[in-house]
């Protein structure tokens, strides 16, 4: 706060944002004063966090992922200020990270405040997928007479528990032609 000669009174810098009550006292040599009361309202800047979006994980695997935040004045602090991070991860400072443990669609908004109690608001939407486990092969018994053609039987089931089998080769070792 300062004061020019011609009795001008100046705030700058102020914070934090917000809505603030300021009261000036004016005191003169004979120790009367007066004093005057008015309201302060001081504009927070618009604080960006980055990235907008985060990738999907995968259950089992680490995942890890750096949030930023521009715009204001750092140092940032970064706190989950609604829904639920994925069952694993955590947040610690601007940095997202663990092993989720659990599948399924997660929606969660990080705030990012800053050094001068400023905050910007991202929301977020993650989704953890199931472990892509291998397919596997249930030979089945095929008793030909020698000879005879194959012809189209089914010779073994394949299965992929969690459907991700794009492509399936086949490897035939061994017997007779």
């Amino acid at each position: 706060i300062s004061v020019s000669p011609s009795g001008v009174i100046s705030i700058s810098n102020a914070k934090p944002g917000g809505v603030h009550t300021i009261v000036i006292r004016a005191t003169d040599n004979c120790g009367l004063f007066t004093d005057a009361s008015f309201t302060l309202t001081v504009n927070c800047p618009v604080i960006t966090l980055s990235p907008a979006s985060l990738p999907n994980g995968t259950v089992g695997s680490s995942y890890s992922q750096t949030l930023t935040a521009s715009g204001g004045t750092g140092p940032y602090s970064f706190t989950v200020s609604a829904g639920a991070l994925p069952n694993g991860l955590g947040l610690a400072g601007g940095l997202l990270s663990g092993t989720p443990n659990a599948t399924g669609t997660f929606n969660f908004s990080v705030t990012a405040t800053d050094a001068n109690g400023c905050t910007g608001t991202q929301a977020y939407t993650v989704t953890i997928n199931a472990a892509n486990t291998p397919p596997t092969i249930n030979a089945l018994a095929a008793n030909r007479q020698q000879g005879s053609p194959a012809g189209n039987s089914v010779v073994a089931n394949l299965t992929d528990p969690d459907q991700a089998l794009d492509t399936l080769a086949v490897t035939v070792n061994g017997g007779a032609s």
